[in-house]
């Protein structure tokens, strides 16, 4: 730590760390952080002024590792049991290699740079602080396909991905009044952030995508919900696209040539909405009158889908005479054998407002 006239501030730091979890040729890593300060507030060209108590710029940068998530064998040669065979007058199981030693395995970083702005105006009746950050993940583990005649197994758990989020903050905290026996404090928080895959593959492993959130509902085995893949964000629902009930009452689905079809493919899906919010919210108040306090936080979120399996699970007609069903099955046609495709039908907004917490209280004194 270093500061000079209390106004440049300097913080440094450097960490290794190490982890039997990755290769032997990487198990240790380095991580570097550094961070800047400045009080402009304490500048003279800010002493005759009196609206600012506080004004305060900052930069910083650093480098972490992730070692969790993952099983901590992944970089080792490991073997398996496979088949017997009959060798001087006795059975003798076999053991093969079932996953590939990657000495080169790494931790996974992230590096990230941030900006951000601390003020507080009036005698510290308006305070807040405003946050901007890029972090860039890079080096994620995953497991991709090899030749078999190079490798042992034809899977390979090695460092490849890369994933970016950016966005900002901002908090503000304010005295809106404020006397003998009221006072009301308020504290208000913004955030937005964007998240993208940046890559599945480099020179060496290829990977178009992945697909991630298996719906299994009936007649959908092995069908998925989710896909990453390189310009999309993680939490990207890959769907049918339903295009209501056709003539014969049955439900319908856009197909990638621009058709129509009851029988959609693997290859019918669309990008349909993203799971992850584009903006998250919550504003926190309490009011004191002497004794007696309340405090209430109203939170909400934006911008993000949810998928209702369920939904679509009982939406199923056939399953009438065995289960309980939904109202909603009420308006559906008896020949829709179609209803319960887990598509863009039943893919609802996520959007929220809501009350989380509220709280009266009264203090006693005790003498």
């Amino acid at each position: 730590n270093y500061a000079y006239a209390d106004r440049y501030l300097l913080q440094a730091t450097i960490r290794r760390d190490g982890s039997s979890a990755f290769g032997k040729n990487n198990r240790w890593g380095t991580f570097p952080s550094v961070s800047l300060g400045w009080r402009m507030v304490d500048e003279p060209f800010m002493n005759n002024q009196s609206l600012f108590s506080n004004l305060k710029l900052r930069a910083g940068y650093g480098i972490s590792g992730n070692s969790l998530g993952f099983d901590p064998l992944i970089s080792l040669l490991r073997y398996g049991k496979s088949g017997k065979s009959f060798y001087d007058g006795k059975y003798i199981t076999g053991i093969v290699p079932t996953q590939n030693e990657n000495p080169d395995l790494k931790w996974e970083r992230t590096d990230m740079l941030n900006l951000g702005l601390d003020f507080s105006l009036w005698k510290n009746r308006l305070s807040g602080t405003f946050e901007y950050y890029i972090k860039n993940t890079k080096d994620l583990i995953w497991t991709y396909s090899v030749s078999a005649t190079q490798y042992y197994v034809s899977s390979y758990i090695t460092n490849v991905g890369k994933i970016q989020n950016k966005g900002y903050e901002f908090t503000v905290n304010a005295i809106p009044v404020q006397t003998d026996k009221f006072t009301w404090n308020s504290t208000f928080t913004f955030s937005h952030n964007k998240n993208n895959v940046e890559s599945l593959s480099n020179d060496k492993f290829k990977l178009d995508y992945i697909y991630i959130g298996p719906v299994g509902d009936f007649g959908q085995s092995g069908m998925n919900s989710q896909i990453i893949q390189e310009g999309y964000p993680i939490g990207q629902f890959y769907l049918w696209k339903w295009a209501g009930l056709n003539e014969n009452g049955i439900s319908q689905f856009y197909t990638k040539a621009g058709g129509l079809t009851i029988n959609p493919s693997t290859d019918d899906r669309f990008y349909e909405g993203n799971a992850q919010p584009t903006a998250t919210g919550g504003w926190f108040n309490t009011l004191t009158y002497k004794n007696l306090s309340l405090d209430f936080l109203i939170r909400g979120v934006a911008g993000n889908k949810i998928l209702n399996v369920t939904m679509s699970n009982l939406n199923y007609l056939s399953e009438a005479s065995h289960f309980n069903m939904p109202r909603m099955v009420l308006d559906e046609p008896i020949t829709d054998n179609r209803s319960h495709y887990t598509s863009s039908r039943y893919l609802e907004k996520g959007d929220y407002i809501r009350l989380d917490n509220l709280t009266l209280a009264y203090t006693f004194k005790l003498k």
